[in-house]
């Protein structure tokens, strides 16, 4: 599974997934909220990169080399759970293998879940303002 930004799908990055059995799990529109970690560790692995490049004496200017680097520092490094927590390498040495069976169950459950979704009438800000009479302030700002 892979959590990916709804503007960021195109029909090579689906083949490219559905070639190795990758799920999708993509962000509804018009909710930046649901991105925020992925967000936030985005711009952490930026920071780093960064001072990479400070560190070569090419502030700004990123290489794979660079980018490569910041990750293995940013894995071995970063405390997300806190000072005395593991770092994310070591959550990620110690994690479970997924059996191919979990892997299926959970492509059921995808399908599923897809296909009740599929059924629902998706509720936008247009569907509120026809049922209230209103307009929210933010879509009366994007106006100005």
């Amino acid at each position: 599974m892979h959590k990916i930004d709804n503007g960021l799908v195109s029909p090579e990055l689906e083949a490219l997934f559905g070639k190795y059995g990758v799920i999708m799990l993509v962000s509804p529109p018009e909710y930046p909220s649901y991105n925020g970690t992925c967000e936030a560790g985005n711009n952490s692995l930026g920071d780093w990169t960064d001072h990479q490049t400070a560190l070569a004496g090419r502030p700004g200017c990123w290489t794979s080399v660079d980018l490569a680097a910041a990750r293995e520092l940013a894995n071995w490094n970063a405390r997300p759970w806190g000072h005395q927590g593991p770092v994310p390498a070591e959550v990620f040495e110690s994690r479970i293998p997924v059996t191919e069976e979990d892997r299926q169950r959970f492509k059921l459950e995808v399908d599923k879940w897809e296909r009740l979704l599929s059924k629902a009438v998706p509720v936008g800000r247009a569907d509120s303002r026809r049922r209230t009479g209103r307009t929210s302030a933010a879509a009366r700002s994007r106006r100005h």
